[in-house]
């Protein structure tokens, strides 16, 4: 028996998929510019801002050494997802700490680290 792709079968699906990538490498682009940025605006520390930065790319250096076998265990399409559900949470979970008890630097950090842990195997499993 011979199957189609999904992608092929269904032409407008090719956009969806490219589109919802796009969003998602978007996303996460900002995401590692403005995190730093806000706790630099905040606190008006660089040196703040680059620990920031650096305590969210080492737990993604971790993770990426994993991602892998995540990927191959629990296929592609569920880990895109799932990453992506990750990072939309650590962006809404920032603003709620934000408006409620006011994000300070182990908030950014906890909460930083959070979205990163999804970002890596996230992207690695939309290029597989």
């Amino acid at each position: 028996m011979i199957t189609t792709h999904p992608v092929t079968r269904h032409p407008g699906a090719a956009w969806l998929y490219l589109g919802s990538g796009l969003s998602s490498a978007l996303g996460n682009a900002i995401s590692n510019v403005v995190w730093p940025w806000l706790v630099l605006h905040r606190t008006g520390d660089p040196a703040a801002a680059g620990l920031v930065a650096t305590c969210i790319l080492l737990p993604s250096i971790i993770v990426a050494i994993m991602g892998g076998d995540v990927i191959d265990r629990y296929g592609r399409k569920r880990i895109s997802v799932i990453s992506d559900i990750i990072s939309a949470v650590s962006v809404v979970w920032l603003i709620a700490v934000d408006t409620t008890v006011g994000a300070t630097l182990p908030w950014f950090i906890a909460i930083g680290i959070f979205g990163a842990v999804g970002d890596v195997p996230g992207m690695a499993a939309r290029t597989a």
